[in-house]
């Protein structure tokens, strides 16, 4: 029993001296937190704890609540608030993140940028706005190009200088716009055997093919002008000055130049029409066939080889001059009113005044002053071997031999050569078609066609 006394009270000691062990662990252990409890707060710490710290590792603001229009707010090791990467657009200083001000391009432009042209600028966020700056020279139509290569958009010749020109625009190395490839359209032609002059709208001509008896194109006078009319071996214009000019094998002009509102230029001769009405002859023929009526009032003339015609106060056909051998009756032309007359070299056609039915007289070759039945036609233009004429359906309608073809479309003017014909259609385009055995240019140049 002694024995397991002794061994109890052993035990009972080691116990105690365990749980006293535990108690001054725990103690110490309350002591440490309590000190650290009590640390002063300070920058770093990452904790907003001091009434002067605006920010602490985490941002409690932004550049926007701060009252900036952006950028980006950070934290100084202050622990103030940095705003140098906040900007207000629009205040004349360039501050934040800010490329530009709307002022102030701090002295950029499309070429730093990268482009080569253009003008750079500074949107409403006060960054580059290069929307404006280009690449001249990558075939791409971009900013304030007028174009680039190939690239022309929807300009054309006739945006550029006025409606219905024609030819081809080029671009620069620039990336401008040359005109120099188009030029203006033909509003009125005129044929001879084997020259076709044209009418532009700027008042300019332009000629192809051949005067006989030159054998080549003769330089065309520059300047501006109304009026156009080819003969065999001449051509003759009336210019804004209403004075009428002449080149190529025949350059005589009339003793009084001036004042006239239509030329017709023949083989030997030419005739003006005034504004008052009469009528002026001169060329290489005897004076006798130059010899004009004396009466004022005519409205529209034309002449050929040797003789010549014109519509009267009273739209009545007067002709004079020389028949042709053998006689072909070519100085009788019917009776009635008309409204427009053209010859040839053997026969002449008039438009009548009351139902546009053309009405020929001369000499018939191959059925050349027979025109087709139960037509009427807005204009006609007879020739050496044929007549032909624009008719109620804006057709080209020809009568005579069988190699002068009619030409469907919408013609407004044409022309009549020795083996070819010429018309100007609704599009400004000018077509031209005939004898392709002749050895002489009839078509069109290529710069005459939109």
């Amino acid at each position: 029993m002694l024995r397991f006394g002794i061994f109890f009270l052993i035990l009972s000691v080691f116990s105690c001296s365990s749980d006293d062990k535990k108690d001054v662990s725990n103690n110490a252990t309350q002591n440490n937190n309590a000190s650290n409890n009590s640390a002063e707060p300070k920058c770093g710490d990452e904790s907003v704890n001091q009434e002067n710290e605006e920010c602490d590792g985490r941002l409690n603001a932004s550049c926007l609540s701060l009252g900036f229009d952006g950028g980006a707010l950070s934290c100084t090791d202050a622990c103030k608030y940095d705003t140098s990467e906040c900007g207000t657009c629009g205040n004349g200083v360039l501050d934040g993140i800010e490329e530009c001000e709307p002022e102030d391009l701090n002295g950029n432009t499309c070429l730093k940028e990268g482009f080569e042209m253009g003008e750079l600028k500074c949107n409403d966020s006060c960054q580059f706005d290069v929307s404006s700056c280009s690449t001249c020279g990558n075939g791409e139509l971009e900013a304030d190009e007028a174009c680039d290569g190939e690239a022309f958009g929807s300009k054309t010749c006739s945006t550029e200088l006025e409606s219905m020109a024609m030819g081809a625009l080029s671009c620069t190395d620039a990336c401008t716009i040359e005109t120099t490839l188009c030029s203006a359209p033909f509003t009125d032609i005129d044929a001879s055997d084997t020259y076709t002059c044209g009418l532009k709208s700027n008042g300019e001509i332009s000629c192809w093919g051949s005067l006989l008896a030159l054998g080549s194109d003769p330089d065309v006078p520059t300047g501006s002008f109304t009026k156009v009319s080819v003969g065999t071996d001449h051509v003759c214009t009336i210019d804004e000055s209403t004075k009428i000019g002449c080149w190529g094998a025949i350059t005589e002009l009339p003793s009084s130049n001036s004042d006239f509102i239509d030329v017709k230029a023949g083989i030997f001769h030419t005739c003006g029409l005034k504004s008052d009405g009469t009528i002026d002859c001169w060329g290489t023929l005897p004076a006798n066939l130059l010899e004009t009526p004396t009466t004022a009032g005519f409205k529209q003339l034309d002449v050929e080889d040797n003789y010549s015609c014109a519509i009267s106060a009273d739209d009545e056909i007067i002709c004079w001059g020389t028949d042709s051998a053998p006689a072909s009756n070519r100085l009788q032309p019917p009776q009635g009113t008309f409204k427009e007359i053209s010859l040839g070299e053997t026969h002449g056609c008039g438009i009548k005044m009351d139902d546009d039915t053309v009405v020929c007289w001369g000499n018939d070759d191959e059925g050349k002053a027979t025109p087709p039945e139960g037509k009427t036609f807005q204009t006609i233009q007879a020739s050496n071997f044929n007549t032909c004429g624009i008719d109620e359906d804006d057709y080209v309608v020809c009568w005579g031999p069988e190699r002068f073809k009619d030409q469907f479309g919408v013609f407004t003017k044409m022309a009549s050569g020795r083996e070819h014909i010429c018309a100007i259609d609704n599009t400004s385009t000018t077509v031209c078609w005939g004898n392709d055995e002749t050895d002489y240019p009839f078509e069109v140049p290529a710069s005459s066609t939109p």
